[in-house]
């Protein structure tokens, strides 16, 4: 028997801390260790980013923890924390061809008949949790009744480092492409979200004082009043109607290491995205207060291009398309696909993505021949239902400019969206 691969973990902890009192109970888990290797070329395929430190240190940090918090405050009921740190995911096409292969019917490491049988289960599995998703985010987007209590809200709070990805188009080649992906927070506690530590909470006992629902409120200073005799700023009605998530994508990054040159050199410089979702908590068909609001910015976003660059990339895009075993067809007529969603009864959805600046510098052999420059692209997209769509792009100047002319500068521009841009 011929193994793939090998997983080893290790300094796995478990805490339990448990309140009878109040209610209030901790959970927490942690692992410290984990590593996949090739069982061909004994080379490690996912290993921490970071050096283990000695076997002396009193405790080793986290690798991965996650911690679940019942009634961990008044505002929420339940509480999620995961965080992680950084691994190197390492990626061959030889690797790459004998794990696809695992899961496919033409398979050499086992019989073809109990591999069509666990694949069709497979696949059923996955339509299963698709048909799952879809329904749920079809409750998600029909708001139909009042927003649910803060004694049921759950917080989440995601701090993960996404693997570094190397891409080797061999195992003799020094040339490989480093996928960086960065650092993902995740919170739906904004009020949170500017401490820096999640797990210490103070909360006040003293009510804050709300004016009765008999005294007289000025309507130039609070023009909006709810049903229960709050008063509500009108710059806090969104707030109150709407839930919001916040994503941060930071210090995302692609590098490139040539053959003749050791060294790490950008494709893609550094970039971060923020993102930004506010879900409707009750139901309303008025346009200006949509179901769901998706909001992307994504402040610059620069290429670096040359010969090397290229070469590298074309190499690794070549070997994984010729190593990559085509997969053989199967016959799913047994799943049930099934409508889950109806496209006369949707929401409104508006989602926008922002992108400020956008540059490209293109050179060859150690000098800039061309750069492009674009600014202000911004695409949105509304949609009242799959046959009603709306989309919008929008580009507020461009640039191409020649950086090997010697006519001066009347002549450096190849291409502008106006004039007088330059």
């Amino acid at each position: 028997m011929s193994f793939l691969t090998e997983l080893d973990f290790g300094g796995v902890s478990i805490e339990v801390c448990l309140k009878p009192r109040s209610g209030s109970h901790t959970f927490q888990i942690g692992l410290c260790h984990l590593s996949l290797r090739d069982c061909y070329t004994k080379q490690g395929i996912l290993v921490p980013h970071f050096k283990p430190i000695s076997s002396s240190s009193p405790r080793e940090p986290f690798l991965f923890r996650i911690l679940y918090e019942i009634k961990p405050h008044k505002r929420a009921a339940h509480r999620v924390t995961v965080l992680t740190r950084p691994m190197d995911l390492t990626i061959f096409p030889n690797a790459w061809n004998n794990i696809s292969s695992f899961f496919t019917l033409n398979s050499e490491f086992g019989d073809s008949e109990n591999l069509e049988i666990q694949y069709n289960g497979y696949e059923a599995m996955k339509q299963k949790t698709k048909d799952e998703l879809l329904e749920y985010w079809n409750r998600l987007l029909m708001t139909r009744g009042e927003p649910p209590p803060a004694s049921s809200a759950w917080e989440i709070h995601l701090d993960i480092f996404a693997p570094q990805i190397l891409v080797h188009p061999n195992h003799n080649s020094s040339s490989y492409l480093v996928i960086d992906l960065g650092r993902f927070q995740f919170t739906n506690n904004t009020a949170e979200k500017k401490t820096a530590d999640y797990f210490e909470e103070s909360d006040s006992d003293n009510d804050e004082f709300l004016t009765p629902c008999s005294s007289p409120v000025p309507v130039d200073d609070h023009p909006f009043i709810c049903s229960s005799g709050n008063v509500i700023e009108e710059l806090d009605i969104h707030s109150k109607l709407y839930k919001k998530y916040l994503l941060d994508i930071k210090d995302v990054q692609v590098l490139v290491v040539g053959e003749s040159n050791s060294r790490l050199l950008h494709l893609i410089d550094k970039f971060s995205i923020h993102i930004e979702v506010d879900r409707r908590l009750v139901y309303s068909e008025d346009p200006l207060w949509p179901a769901l609001t998706v909001v992307a910015t994504l402040p610059d976003l620069t290429f670096h291009l040359n010969e090397s660059k290229v070469q590298v990339v074309q190499a690794v895009i070549c070997a994984f398309a010729s190593s990559h075993a085509p997969l053989q067809p199967v016959e799913l007529s047994f799943l049930q696909r099934r409508a889950k969603i109806n496209a006369e009864t949707w929401d409104l959805v508006a989602a926008e993505f922002t992108i400020r600046n956008m540059s490209a510098d293109l050179q060859l052999r150690g000098r800039s021949i061309a750069e492009l420059q674009v600014t202000g692209t911004k695409a949105t997209v509304t949609r009242r239902s799959p046959r009603d769509t709306q989309f919008s792009f929008v580009i507020a100047s461009l640039l191409l400019v020649d950086a090997m002319q010697t006519f001066g500068p009347d002549y450096q521009l190849l291409l502008a969206s106006h004039r007088h841009v330059w």
